[in-house]
């Protein structure tokens, strides 16, 4: 795992969660600035536990000048590049929680007679789309 690189210390970022299926680990990371790396844009990707940040573990490489951020104009595009080009393997240490399998479809039970629903309306103080 490589260092932090100085330029990208005490930079404000967004933590994100993904579910890696190349490592087949659920881990968080932030993405450092943009720095010219043979005739492209990288951007390091630093693994993130416990809320502390410990060092290099993958990059983006993307064609110079390239837009890269999200919607909001702030943030690096995590959705828009997937999975980084990790520099960890998938039997690293640092890797801790594995992402579940999915488990085999149990045979359908046939229904009861006598099916009844019950909805609850629940008011919240917050508005916006719930699923």
């Amino acid at each position: 795992m490589e260092d932090i690189r100085d330029e990208d210390r005490g930079k404000e970022t967004m933590v994100f969660e993904i579910t890696s299926i190349s490592l087949n680990a659920v881990l968080q990371f932030c993405v450092g600035n943009s720095y010219e790396h043979k005739g492209k844009d990288r951007y390091n990707v630093y693994l993130v536990k416990n809320g502390k940040v410990h060092g290099c573990v993958g990059h983006y490489d993307v064609e110079s000048g390239e837009e890269t951020t999200d919607s909001g104009g702030k943030d690096f595009d995590v959705k828009k590049y997937q999975e980084p080009e990790w520099l960890i393997e998938p039997t690293s240490s640092l890797l801790t929680r594995e992402v579940e399998r999915e488990k085999p479809a149990a045979k359908e039970k046939p229904p009861p007679k006598e099916v009844k629903s019950i909805f609850r309306v629940i008011t919240t103080s917050t508005e916006g789309d719930c699923f």
